[in-house]
């Protein structure tokens, strides 16, 4: 496999930081790259190739003949455009003020398989809307704004428990 010095995208981490990790091989020398929309232990499976989704459904069967009752899946970056094209990422996704980019970008990557784009503004890994956008009076009214736009957008919205009514984050201790 041919080695480059950058990877194939500027694709951001939803956790930060650059989405490409680099390999380091047995012999300390730079390998490939790998795609981790989340953290750099959480490597994007390509679901374009056959052998993934045929592993996927022998693990799964697996666990269902053994009695398993159902499964989290955390399907968020599942459907990506072809070829991985660079795309108009805003610096903060959870800003009002750049959220078209980041919806057409979501529109864009579903439509080619046909799949429903899903939407929410907050969830176990992103601190709630209130919070995020500031506490204030002004950060609640950014929130409720941003309900509308998300509740607007074609698609399923999840609404995490306490951001439909408009709670601040908190601590869990």
């Amino acid at each position: 496999m041919r080695q480059t010095r950058l990877p194939r995208t500027a694709w951001p981490s939803v956790f930060g930081g650059p989405a490409w990790t680099r390999v380091t091989e047995p012999d300390g020398k730079p390998g490939q790259w790998y795609l981790h929309l989340f953290a750099p232990g959480q490597p994007d499976l390509n679901w374009a190739h056959p052998e993934v989704v045929v592993d996927f459904e022998q693990t799964l069967r697996f666990w269902l003949d053994r009695g398993v009752d159902g499964f989290r899946l955390v399907a968020h970056g599942m459907a990506k455009p072809d070829g991985l094209p660079d795309l108009a990422w805003p610096k903060r996704a959870s800003s009002p003020r750049n959220c078209a980019p980041r919806s057409r970008n979501s529109l864009a990557a579903v439509e080619p398989v046909s799949a429903v784009p899903t939407w929410t503004l907050s969830n176990h890994d992103i601190e709630r809307e209130v919070t995020r956008y500031g506490g204030d009076p002004v950060g609640v009214a950014l929130a409720r704004a941003m309900i509308l736009v998300a509740l607007a957008l074609p698609g399923v919205v999840f609404v995490y428990n306490g951001a439909e009514l408009g709670l601040p984050g908190c601590l869990m201790c």
